[in-house]
């Protein structure tokens, strides 16, 4: 019964997987047919010696821009999810206090995923000023110092304001645990999430390995025109082989412990 099930499961996801790898297929060999004219290599070149001068220009501007943005737009969240939060003690109704209560919750974790993101998109543009130091400590020293130091007190405040979205959610959510001073800060505060909270997680972390994929196979395809060499997907491709097995050995330890998920 279940030999037939699967074989009907899988005959009809063939009839949708088949012509996708046929399409990748032939994109893959236009591209790499392309790849190999003359042309592709001119525009090749073009187009990396602008988009390097244009990262060159922007990269100090980019690093204020995002770290300003970051911490101003997390401290808006949290402040929001504190007002709401306390709005759930005028609340009388069970219901519209959850209500309430979710709302705060959201507003508390967009706040943090913004701090995060813009933490990373503020180190991409850090990494691109590093690339070129030379040329900015010979012509742009004084943007260079400035960026520099609006990186570094923004990543203490980032810190900072971290520790307060953290125990705030604390606050929020009795039993949960930890610091974000604390090096086993991830594990302990994992341990204490309930079993529904866990399951989100995982499902992110899913979405996460998918999501370093995509890029993997953008870059690869990418190396053709710009040829970048393989730095780049080998890269994105090492962090997706730790997420995955991450993933992978967390999901087994669950299955050992026989938690519900």
């Amino acid at each position: 019964m279940n030999s037939d099930k699967n074989k009907r499961e899988n005959r009809k996801a063939l009839k949708i997987f088949i012509p996708i790898i046929f399409a990748a297929a032939v994109i893959g060999g236009v591209i790499g047919a392309f790849s190999a004219t003359g042309t592709a290599e001119q525009i090749a070149k073009t187009a990396g010696s602008v988009l390097a001068e244009a990262m060159f220009q922007t990269a100090p501007y980019a690093v204020i821009f995002t770290v300003v943005l970051g911490i101003a737009m997390g401290f808006a969240y949290y402040r929001s999810a504190v007002r709401t939060f306390k709005a759930c003690e005028t609340e009388t109704d069970e219901d519209a206090q959850y209500a309430v209560y979710i709302k705060a919750d959201e507003k508390l974790s967009k706040g943090m995923m913004i701090i995060g993101l813009t933490e990373i998109l503020s180190l991409i543009f850090f990494s691109a000023m590093i690339a070129y130091i030379n040329r900015y400590t010979d012509k742009y020293i004084t943007i260079y110092i400035v960026t520099l130091a609006i990186f570094v007190i923004g990543c203490f405040i980032r810190i900072k304001l971290n520790q307060l979205c953290v125990d705030f959610a604390k606050i929020m959510n009795p039993q949960k645990k930890g610091s974000v001073y604390d090096l086993r800060f991830q594990k302990k505060w994992e341990d204490s999430c309930d079993e529904m909270e866990k399951l989100v997680i995982y499902k992110a972390s899913s979405k996460a390995s998918i999501a370093c994929a995509i890029f993997f196979f953008i870059l690869m395809l990418c190396s053709f025109f710009f040829n970048y060499g393989p730095l780049p997907a080998v890269s994105v491709g090492i962090i997706w082989l730790i997420t995955a097995a991450a993933y992978y050995r967390e999901a087994i330890r669950l299955g050992k412990d026989k938690i519900n998920l």
